[in-house]
């Protein structure tokens, strides 16, 4: 009696099915989408295997975004054109989509084009890729053989070290260029040319693997040459507290300018609204304890001669750490217009400037060309940066 019940539902179910198809067109109807549909009666609720690499915006989606973020992280790598996921409005399956990619910088391909279908009564996330399958797989394989090799030898010990560490060798390591793959963590670290969200991607994905928690925003940053532009950098944390990081833009991007700077190393909301707007990152920044001229101990709120003490110890620590360079910031407009003043448009024998000069000059075996210094300035940030060139051999 069982097996003959059984028979009667299994005829119905496969009745139900071929019926079904006859309601789509020819146009709507093919194998990927029957199948999509078809397989997937219920919905994940955890992640299989992987997990993703941060999960700052899966958390801030409400369950129904979540059920949809499940579905499409674990299946994705296997390249389907479409994900079976509950039905969402256009806000909701943008918050998704804006979710799993920016939650995961290691998952490559996926266009920006993705969009949601619907169709009897059932909601799919209907996927487009850059590459195949094979082709994917292969590029983030040597993505992350890369990425190894970038943090295998980072022997610091504190996290601060950490993001210093990293922070510099991917200023070193890249350019800033439009490129294929520019706008990923395959085109950062692979290809060497990327745009603001290729260096904020690869810097999570180097964060994380280093056992840091990070996560990329989105807002607008308004550029000297080219006014309000759309931006993307990352929060970093550190002892549990948000700093807000931009290796972009502490990049340089011109011959003429071509040293690292830390002008933008863990930053406050306060500071980085300087120049950065229209972000949102559900927690608040104000904590400097990481800045790096705060811990550095080149920030100064005021201009004296304990200043310019202080200015040429720390240079000179800089120098013998193989360092040719010294940065540092003003807390107030007066402080730092004196020191542009008295250091910068001072040329005379007895400015500022020629007693830290001095002062490098009488340190034996410097190889530096203590003649004449380079400067760079940002008004906006309150920001000198010096630094002397090597001598010839």
């Amino acid at each position: 009696m069982k097996k003959k019940l059984l028979k009667i539902i299994c005829v119905a179910v496969l009745c139900l099915v071929f019926g079904a198809a006859s309601f789509f067109t020819a146009a709507h109807i093919g194998t990927d989408k029957l199948q999509a549909y078809f397989s997937c009666f219920s919905y994940d609720t955890d992640f299989s295997d992987d997990k993703p690499l941060s999960n700052h915006y899966f958390n801030i989606l409400n369950d129904t975004e979540k059920t949809a973020y499940i579905a499409v992280f674990n299946g994705i790598r296997q390249h389907p054109e479409y994900i079976k996921i509950p039905e969402l409005t256009d806000k909701e399956f943008n918050n998704v989509f804006f979710a799993v990619k920016n939650d995961n910088p290691d998952i490559l391909c996926f266009a920006d084009s993705c969009n949601m279908i619907s169709f009897w009564g059932a909601s799919f996330f209907h996927l487009t890729y850059f590459h195949d399958a094979d082709e994917c797989n292969r590029m983030m394989q040597e993505m992350e053989m890369i990425a190894e090799q970038m943090i295998s030898d980072v022997s610091a010990v504190s996290d601060y070290e950490k993001e210093l560490v990293i922070h510099d060798r991917m200023i070193n390591h890249c350019e800033y260029s439009e490129a294929p793959d520019a706008s990923n963590a395959y085109g950062f670290l692979v290809e060497k040319k990327a745009v603001c969200s290729g260096y904020s991607r690869a810097a999570m994905l180097l964060l994380n693997k280093v056992g840091m928690n990070s996560f990329v925003i989105t807002g607008t940053a308004i550029s000297p040459t080219e006014g309000e532009v759309s931006h993307m950098w990352n929060v970093v944390f550190i002892e549990g507290n948000p700093y807000h990081l931009d290796v972009t833009w502490d990049d340089p991007v011109s011959d003429s300018d071509a040293f690292l700077s830390h002008m933008y190393f863990n930053l406050t909301d306060e500071f980085i609204s300087v120049d950065h707007k229209n972000y949102s990152a559900e927690l608040v920044c104000n904590d400097s304890e990481y800045n790096y001229f705060v811990y550095n101990g080149t920030s100064f709120d005021g201009y004296n001669k304990k200043t310019i003490n202080d200015i040429s110890r720390k240079l000179l620590d800089n120098i013998s750490d193989g360092n040719n360079f010294i940065e540092f910031v003003f807390n107030n407009d007066e402080a730092y217009n004196t020191a542009i003043d008295s250091m910068v448009n001072n040329s005379s024998s007895k400015s500022d400037m020629y007693i830290i000069m001095n002062t490098v000059a009488s340190e034996p075996d410097i190889n530096l060309d203590t003649s004449h210094v380079n400067f760079s300035m940002d008004d906006s940030r309150r920001y000198i940066r010096l630094s002397f060139d090597s001598l010839q051999k």
